[in-house]
């Protein structure tokens, strides 16, 4: 079995506290290809990367609406790093999903919450919060979880070809906003998308920060093959939920 096919194997099996890389894909444009309207995480991902497009975001955040809306299933959808392979070699290492339709499992390790209650307010850990200051307060949150759990909970060991036996920090960072059964203007999903952009630039710097430790470089200096082996040990560890609406007794606590 191909190296990489069986790191990704191994890989789902340990998603909800560690990185993960999904299912290799050929080279796509998400831009340039037609969506598949039933495909949330597509969807989600074309958002993503057009939110400085106000024709191309709008368009897709109707779509986005009517694919959330006429599921049935419960689902959520885990970031990971997606490794893109072309005629047998990486050609890219980004950003992609995978969809997860079974609840959570009991999660062990430190988490950092984040709901978007409408096109203007999020609520950070209870209390209501400001996209300016997101990232410094997930750092905060960050450090303190992983300085007062206990080290068996906060990290989590596992074996790697390239550094051996290398410790992960058990950190999870929830998104949420609720889609299911409404019609979302595009400037609230554009909010939801600017809060994991926040999100997943503090895992970008995470990333490189342990890029410059392993290797003396920063992660977009590296070898397809250094990324690769930097990914399997520093990923998104982001989940998104469509169907939550944030709890009232927050509001109470701005």
């Amino acid at each position: 079995m191909d190296k990489h096919v069986k790191k990704i194997l191994f890989l789902l099996l340990i998603l909800v506290l560690g990185c993960c890389n999904p299912k290799k894909q050929d080279n796509l444009d998400l831009i340039e290809y037609p969506i598949e309207l039933n495909s949330v995480s597509k969807l989600v991902l074309k958002a993503y990367k057009s939110i400085n497009n106000e024709n191309i975001f709008s368009e897709i955040c109707q779509l986005l609406n009517d694919s959330i809306n006429n599921r049935t299933d419960y689902f959520h959808l885990h970031s990971a790093v997606n490794i893109i392979i072309s005629e047998n070699e990486i050609v890219e290492i980004d950003l992609g999903f995978i969809e997860w339709n079974d609840p959570l499992p009991c999660i062990s390790g430190g988490f950092f919450y984040i709901c978007i209650k409408d096109e203007k307010t999020i609520f950070v850990q209870h209390k209501q919060s400001n996209i300016a200051n997101l990232k410094e307060e997930i750092k905060k949150s960050f450090v303190l979880e992983l300085e007062n759990l206990p080290r068996g909970v906060a990290f989590r060991k596992i074996h790697t070809d390239s550094f051996g036996e290398v410790e992960v920090a058990n950190f999870l960072v929830f998104i949420s906003i609720n889609a299911k059964g409404n019609k979302l203007s595009s400037n609230e999903w554009l909010l939801f998308f600017k809060c994991f952009q926040e999100v997943a630039n503090f895992f970008e710097e995470e990333r490189d920060n342990l890029s410059i430790e392993k290797l003396g470089k920063n992660f977009n200096s590296l070898t397809f093959e250094q990324k690769d082996a930097i990914s399997e040990i520093a990923g998104y560890n982001i989940i998104l939920f469509f169907d939550r609406e944030c709890p009232p007794d927050w509001y109470d606590n701005k």
